[in-house]
C-alpha cells in the first residue's frame, strides 16, 4: 500500500516566473500538496528567482528563457530526460506544451491539466493556424491516447466543453482558487489610493493585464478594447479613474495616459491585494479566458466585477450577485457608468463577491486534485482503463463550409486559394507541403 509520504509528484510546466496564471496555480497546488505530506518537484522549462525558497524542489530544464531553445525539438526532449531520469517520480502532472506530447515517454500515471488555448482568430493567420492545429492535436490525439491510470483535468466546465465528447466523459473539472492573496485592511486600501492620487470621491475602476498595446502578445486579453472605451467612460462621469496594473515598459505610459488610463507598471506582488481591494469596480475586457484569475482575485477582496459573458466567466462570476456580465463589449461602458453612480448597488455586489469567492479556495482545489491522483493510482493497480479509445471523429461538410467562410471573410481570396491548394497537395500520395 503506497502512503502519501511515499508519493513523489513531478510537475512539468513551461516556466515558473511572475505574471502568469498557470504558474500561480502550480505554486498554490505544490505548497498544499507538500503540507499534506507529498514530495513535490517542479520541472519548469525555465524559471526566474520569483519562486525560490519554497518548500517544493525546482529543477529547471534549461538555464534561462533562451529564445534559441526549441522546446518542441528532439534535442530538448533528450536533454530534459537526462535530467528527469535522475529522479524517481510516482505521479506526473503536466500543465503546458510541449510536455503533453511526452505522454509516451513518461510512465503512468500521468495527469494532464488542460488550461485551454485561445482561438487562432485572435492572432495573425500563421500564428493562429499553428495554435489551432496544436490544440486539435492535443484534444483529438494526445488526450485520446491516455493509458490505464492516466487522467485529464480541465480548469473549468467551459474548457471541458471544448473537448471532444468522448474525452469529456472522463475529464475532471477542478476550478482554480481565489485566496492566494491575503485579504487586506481598509487602511491598506486607503494607502494604495492615496499613493496613486485617487481621492475619496473618485470611483476607481481597476484593470489588470499586460500593458503592451503595440504588438500585444495576448490580444484576446482586451487591452485595445479597454483603450477604446476609456475616454468615453471619463467623459460620461468625470469622477471615474481608470487604473491599469500590469507588466510593461515605461515607453507605453504616454500612450495609455493619452487614452485616459493611469498605468501602474510592474506593481510588486505583495501590493496586488491592496490594488484589488482599493478599487470600487474591477473591469475585465478579456475576450477569451479558460478561467480568469483576476476576476476571482478581485471578488476575494470584496470588489464587484464587470466582464463579458464569455467562456468561463459565468462560472467565475455570479451574474447579479458578485458582479455583472455584459453580452457585448459595447455594453461595458454603460454597465460601468451605472454601477459607478450607485453606491448601494456596489455594496450589495461587494457582499456577494465575498460570498461567491469563498467557493473558490485552493484547499478545495487540492482536495479534488488529491482525489484524482489517488483515483489514477487505483486505476493503474487495478488495470481498469479510464478512457475507451475511440476513432477520431470525421469532420462534417458544415465544418469545411464554416472554415471556408471564415478564411474568405478574414483573409480574402488569395489566402483561401492558397489553403485550398495546400489541402489538395496534402492528400496526393507522395506530395508534401
Amino acid at each position: 500500500m503506497v502512503t502519501t509520504a511515499d508519493l513523489h509528484i513531478g510537475i512539468l510546466t513551461e516556466r515558473m516566473t511572475l505574471g502568469f496564471g498557470v504558474d500561480v496555480v502550480i505554486h498554490e497546488q505544490a505548497v498544499r500538496l507538500i503540507q499534506r505530506g507529498y514530495r513535490v518537484t517542479i520541472f519548469p522549462g525555465w524559471m526566474t528567482d520569483m519562486y525560490l525558497d519554497q518548500p517544493y524542489a525546482l529543477i529547471p530544464l534549461t538555464k534561462s528563457n533562451d529564445d534559441e531553445v526549441n522546446y518542441h525539438s528532439p534535442e530538448f526532449l533528450n536533454r530534459s530526460f537526462n535530467i528527469l531520469n535522475q529522479y524517481k517520480v510516482d505521479v506526473w502532472i503536466i500543465h503546458t506544451p510541449p510536455f503533453y506530447s511526452w505522454l509516451d515517454h513518461l510512465p503512468p500515471p500521468v495527469i494532464m491539466v488542460e488550461h485551454g488555448t485561445p482561438s487562432g482568430k485572435f492572432f495573425n493567420y500563421r500564428q493562429g493556424k499553428t495554435l489551432d492545429m496544436e490544440t486539435r492535436k492535443r484534444h483529438r490525439s494526445i488526450f485520446r491516447s491516455r493509458r490505464t491510470g492516466d487522467g485529464l483535468v480541465a480548469i473549468s466546465e467551459y474548457i471541458r466543453s471544448e473537448l471532444p465528447l468522448d474525452v469529456q466523459r472522463s475529464t475532471v473539472v477542478i476550478h482554480n482558487g481565489a485566496d492566494h492573496y491575503p485579504r487586506v485592511s481598509p487602511d491598506q486600501s486607503r494607502i494604495f489610493r492615496e499613493e496613486h492620487g485617487i481621492t475619496p470621491g473618485e470611483i476607481m475602476v481597476l484593470w489588470v493585464g499586460r500593458l503592451q498595446p503595440i504588438r500585444d502578445p495576448q490580444p484576446y486579453k482586451g487591452l485595445n478594447e479597454l483603450l477604446k472605451i476609456s475616454s468615453g467612460l471619463m467623459k460620461s462621469n468625470p469622477d471615474i479613474r481608470l487604473i491599469a496594473v500590469g507588466r510593461g515598459e515605461e515607453s507605453v505610459i504616454p500612450l495609455l495616459k493619452q487614452a485616459g488610463v493611469t498605468p501602474v507598471l510592474n506593481l510588486a506582488r505583495e501590493k496586488m491585494a491592496s490594488a484589488y481591494a482599493a478599487a470600487d469596480i474591477f473591469l475585465s475586457t478579456s475576450l477569451w479566458e479558460g478561467f480568469n484569475l483576476p476576476l476571482a482575485e478581485a471578488q476575494f477582496q470584496g470588489t464587484p466585477v464587470v466582464a463579458l459573458n464569455v467562456c468561463a466567466h459565468p462560472e467565475v462570476v455570479s451574474h447579479g450577485l458578485s458582479g455583472l456580465l455584459a453580452d457585448r463589449a459595447e455594453e461595458l461602458p454603460n454597465v460601468i457608468i451605472s454601477l459607478a453612480e450607485d453606491g448601494e448597488w456596489r455594496k450589495r455586489l461587494s457582499n456577494g463577491a465575498l460570498a461567491h469567492s469563498a467557493e473558490l479556495s485552493w484547499d478545495r482545489n487540492v482536495d479534488k486534485l488529491e482525489k484524482t491522483i489517488h483515483g489514477c493510482l487505483k486505476a493503474l493497480t487495478s488495470g481498469v482503463q479510464m478512457l475507451p479509445i475511440e476513432a477520431s471523429l470525421r469532420k462534417s461538410p458544415r465544418y469545411y463550409l464554416n472554415y471556408a467562410e471564415y478564411l474568405l471573410r478574414r483573409f480574402g481570396w488569395r489566402t483561401f486559394i492558397y489553403e485550398c491548394f495546400g489541402w489538395i497537395r496534402r492528400r496526393i500520395p507522395g506530395k508534401k507541403t
